[in-house]
């Protein structure tokens, strides 16, 4: 059971699954221990754990964060502003018609505006005013021979069941066009048709994005952006530029001028010829790649005019048989056999190894390089780059020739053996793992040959002894997996509180420490060192010697006080009162005369911006920041002037204030 038990922070205290756990900086989510976001708050979503007053849980244990504080709600897997948005099919749809908007399926709509019937929402114009559901088929409160409905409104039809409507007018189509909700005569006849907020004769003219253009060609004009052209003298360029024409089979473009892919290519924007047979481009160029290769933007010749043995190397080619590219330069091949570079010679690669630009043989047994030659692996070292025998150590590239009577420590010191057999370095020292282990730079006896285990500088037998903090501490019982104070606990049936052995309480998960003593986490809670019954279950603070759920209560003066939004809950005293209704004055709650109202005067409330308070009356501020009290009334102090009226009245202001303090 000790090999379970896994020291997350401080004392293990608790059972998830398979798994131990300390349950003041961890939480069991679902069979699976994770870390607590926010203390004690921690809440579980599925498998993750979240912080409840920053995120919430969604379906399919998804944790999105609050956007809208405590009034976030779920919608499907996402966070929702009610206050913004609504709830359509587990889709977030924003509120069209504030508290009156509806869903349609998954869509938001104003029901004074749209009509839905059984999930099928139509447009705009089958307004609700003038029609009614039939299934889910629209059905009309009128006969539209005789009206029609414009903008929800029945209009007296003009021209029958062909009525239209532009906005709330209703209009005959044969006569008049509706573009962009602006009603205007037909300038085209029956084929009228409109561009932008304009209508157009599309015999005599064309729509080229908003624009009414003439038709330079007829029937065969084209748009080009903003411009109409005839496609038989020029051709748009990426729907942008125009370009004239050279010849008639000219149909594409190349950078701004036009061009013929049957006679010509486009190479880097620049009309080049086209030949017969595998026409290439080698960046503004082109070429016949049957005869000629490109090699980085150069046109070079093909070795004896194939292309299957040419290579690039730079700019330049060259004959991949006979020739090799290293370093951006042709080099012949001293042997045919040699597919490689090493320096300024060429190698075989399947038989020789290159070191620091040197061939080497390479050997069967697995070879490697040292400095500029190559060493067999399985019989030699290399050692501050030579090679030596393999019964000798390189130790931060120094050799030690006598394994008998040195060690290599730490692969950058050597130190002289203490013994022979000695095999490994400890401390300032060296040993045999055989017989001992090395704990913490200390050679130590093994007191249970390869159970063994260390506990700072000390050795201990884990099967009869716990480490706790460099400490070794034996066993009461056989199944004790941890330390408490200077004797031995099992987590699964005891809590260490304050160095204090205490049983565990119901469920490992639900038992904490309240200083030196345990507590059972459901039930209960630890206020100011004490254990104390919850009042109810949901509660989660203290309160003098009790406890209150923070959802619906506050805290005054010790006393639990129910609120009805604890947004807005406040204390008085030792009384509760809402900042939306009262304020708190002389330690009394008062009702507020008007919601804006923010601070006390007398036994009623004012709001200080345009109110002064004047032995506990409230005066208006009619001269705003130059509005003084004079006894309990509220004076105008005037811009001065240099007249006596003004002095005296001054002084006689002067002396009010005085009196007053």
């Amino acid at each position: 059971m000790a090999e379970l038990a896994i020291a997350i922070a401080g004392v293990l205290s608790s059972l998830c699954g398979h798994q131990y756990f300390d349950p003041n900086v961890a939480i069991c989510c679902q069979w699976s221990v994770t870390m607590r976001v926010a203390g004690l708050r921690t809440k579980c979503c599925g498998t993750t754990a979240f912080d409840p007053d920053s995120h919430k849980c969604c379906t399919n244990d998804n944790v999105v964060e609050k956007i809208a504080g405590k009034r976030t709600v779920c919608c499907g897997m996402e966070p929702m502003d009610p206050r913004t948005h609504k709830c359509c099919g587990h889709t977030v749809q924003p509120l069209v018609a504030g508290e009156d908007t509806h869903c349609c399926g998954y869509e938001s709509y104003d029901p004074m505006e749209r009509l839905c019937c059984k999930g099928m929402l139509f447009p705009p114009h089958v307004h609700p005013n003038c029609y009614g559901c039939d299934g889910m088929h629209e059905k009309p409160f009128f006969d539209n021979n005789k009206h029609a409905c414009c903008e929800g409104k029945l209009v007296p039809a003009i021209v029958g069941n062909l009525t239209c409507c532009c906005k709330a007018q209703a209009f005959d189509p044969q006569d008049r066009i509706c573009c962009d909700d602006k009603l205007q005569d037909r300038v085209g006849g029956d084929i009228s048709a409109c561009c932008g907020d304009k209508n157009y004769d599309p015999k005599t003219s064309i729509c080229c994005n908003g624009n009414v253009l003439p038709r330079v060609a007829g029937n065969m004009t084209r748009c080009c952006n903003t411009r109409s052209f005839d496609p038989d003298t020029h051709v748009c360029c990426d729907n942008k530029k125009l370009a004239k024409k050279t010849r008639k089979s000219d149909s594409c473009c190349c950078g701004d001028e036009a061009f013929s892919p049957n006679k010509e290519v486009c190479c880097d924007d620049e009309v080049q010829p086209k030949f017969k047979r595998g026409t290439q481009c080698c960046e503004k160029k082109s070429f016949k790649s049957q005869k000629l290769i490109c090699c980085e933007g150069s046109i070079q010749s093909l070795a004896r005019g194939r292309k299957s043995i040419t290579r690039c190397c730079g700019q330049k080619s060259y004959h991949a048989k006979k020739e090799l590219c290293c370093n951006n330069k042709v080099m012949k091949k001293s042997k045919k056999k040699h597919t490689g570079c090493c320096g300024d010679v060429s190698y075989d690669p399947r038989t020789e190894m290159c070191c620091n630009g040197e061939p080497g043989p390479m050997l069967k047994e697995g070879t490697r390089c040292c400095n500029k030659n190559s060493f067999n692996v399985k019989t030699e070292i290399c050692c501050d780059g030579r090679v030596y025998p393999n019964t000798m150590v390189c130790c931060n590239e120094k050799i030690i020739i006598d394994t008998n009577k040195e060690i290599c420590c730490d692969g950058n010191k050597i130190e002289t053996k203490a013994h022979k057999d000695d095999n490994c370095c400890c401390g300032n020292t060296s040993m045999n793992t055989l017989e001992g282990i090395c704990c913490e730079g200390v050679p130590q006896s093994l007191e249970a040959s390869d159970k063994t285990r260390c506990c700072g500088q000390l050795s201990y037998n884990p099967d009869k002894e716990i480490c706790c903090e460099n400490r070794v501490v034996p066993k009461i019982d056989s199944k004790d997996n941890w330390c408490c104070g200077d004797t031995s606990i099992n987590t699964n049936l005891h809590i260490c509180c304050r160095e204090n052995k205490q049983p565990i309480l119901t469920l490992v998960e639900n038992t904490f420490c309240c200083r030196n003593k345990s507590f059972n986490g459901r039930l209960q809670m630890c206020c100011t060192g004490d254990v104390v019954d919850k009042r109810t279950p949901s509660d989660d603070y203290c309160c003098g010697k009790a406890t209150i759920d923070t959802q619906n209560e506050i805290c005054c003066e010790g006393k639990p006080i129910g609120v009805s939004d604890t947004d807005y809950g406040f204390c008085c005293g030792d009384d509760a009162g809402d900042t939306r209704e009262q304020l708190c004055c002389n330690m009394k709650l008062v009702p507020k005369r008007r919601p804006d109202d923010d601070c006390c005067c007398g036994g009623t409330t004012m709001n200080a911006n345009n109110m002064i308070c004047c032995k506990g009356n409230s005066e208006p501020k009619e001269g705003g920041e130059f509005t003084k009290c004079c006894d309990d009334k509220a004076q105008h102090m005037q811009e001065k002037t240099h007249n006596v009226a003004w002095t005296r009245a001054t002084i006689l202001m002067r002396s009010c204030v005085v009196m007053e303090k």
